[in-house]
């Protein structure tokens, strides 16, 4: 009966370290890379490279750091592959994060999601991922806001002088100010325009008391984002198109050849005929973040007609 027991304890040891060495393959596949290399991109993607001022679009075999910033349009792909070759799943639909938190969120895609993991021979995803199957690529036309007549002119007519809209404005300037995050945009101007849009984001949510300041429905974040950038000074055409859909155009403060600070999509901007750059935005209840904003005012403005754009 010893060589059996024997037997049984080699195959035992054999299988334990044979587990061991595959937890181990496991962990060294999980760790998320100091610097990819882009793979594939579909649609405006770009990135704001750490130490650089300026937007780019993101191009085939591209290195890119862990803390550079990457913005994914609503209708985009990218797949990053690590500097040997291996190919991480694809990403799809609105983003704007840095490298490294795309690449930890390609690998848990990997682990928890099958159809994502690349194939075998390390071309196309084993299920094709598109854009529009994504959840969160839903900025488009029909997801926008109409405002009656009364509201238009409420909307208008609306002033920034409210002793709640200067409080949450100093709370936003205070978010900046102590922003410790390693990846920040460039221009001042944004950053002020992203902490405001999270104020209004929390109070929408009744996080905070101004959330009942302006009852709206759907447009109430659209009449607070108004008032707290009136507040801060910033110019604004309000404009309305013939649907009723309301969008911003926030004066940015920057040329037109100097516009990469702000994106490298031109898209994303407006140029009137006066050379003043202006960035679009619908700030409405649909939306939960400044980017999505930001990209359902740039489809409202490009479905318009030339002339109502100006």
């Amino acid at each position: 009966r010893g060589k059996p027991t024997a037997m049984i304890q080699r195959q035992l040891t054999g299988w334990l370290a044979a587990a061991f060495a595959l937890l181990v393959s496991a962990g060294a596949t999980a760790q998320s890379p100091e610097s990819v290399q882009v793979f594939f991109s579909a649609g405006k993607v770009e990135v704001l490279q750490s130490g650089m001022s300026e937007w780019q679009f993101v191009r085939t075999g591209m290195l890119l750091n862990r803390t550079d910033l990457v913005r994914m349009p609503p209708v985009s792909l990218l797949r990053f592959q690590s500097t040997d070759g291996a190919k991480f799943a694809l990403l799809s639909g609105l983003r704007e994060r840095n490298v490294g938190s795309l690449v930890d969120e390609a690998l848990t895609l990997e682990a928890e999601t099958p159809s994502a993991r690349p194939a075998a021979d390390g071309g196309t995803p084993v299920v094709d991922v598109l854009p529009a199957g994504d959840a969160r690529a839903t900025v488009g036309v029909q997801s926008v806001v109409a405002l009656t007549p009364e509201q238009i002119k409420r909307w208008r007519a609306l002033k920034g002088n409210s002793p709640l809209v200067r409080l949450a404005l100093e709370t936003a300037r205070h978010n900046v100010a102590n922003n410790d995050r390693p990846t920040i945009y460039p221009t001042p101007r944004v950053q002020l325009l992203s902490a405001l849009f999270e104020v209004a984001e929390n109070a929408s949510k009744d996080r905070l008391p101004i959330g009942s300041l302006y009852p709206e429905g759907d447009a109430s974040k659209l009449f607070l984002m108004t008032a707290l950038i009136d507040a801060a000074g910033i110019q604004t055409e309000r404009a309305v198109t013939d649907d009723g859909v309301p969008y911003l155009l926030v004066r940015s403060a920057v040329s037109p050849e100097s516009h990469r600070v702000l994106t490298a999509n031109r898209r994303l901007i407006h140029v009137d005929s006066t050379n003043r750059v202006w960035m679009p935005f619908h700030p409405t209840q649909e939306f939960d973040t400044f980017l999505e904003a930001w990209y359902a005012g740039e489809i409202i403005l490009r479905t318009l007609p030339e002339s109502d754009a100006e």
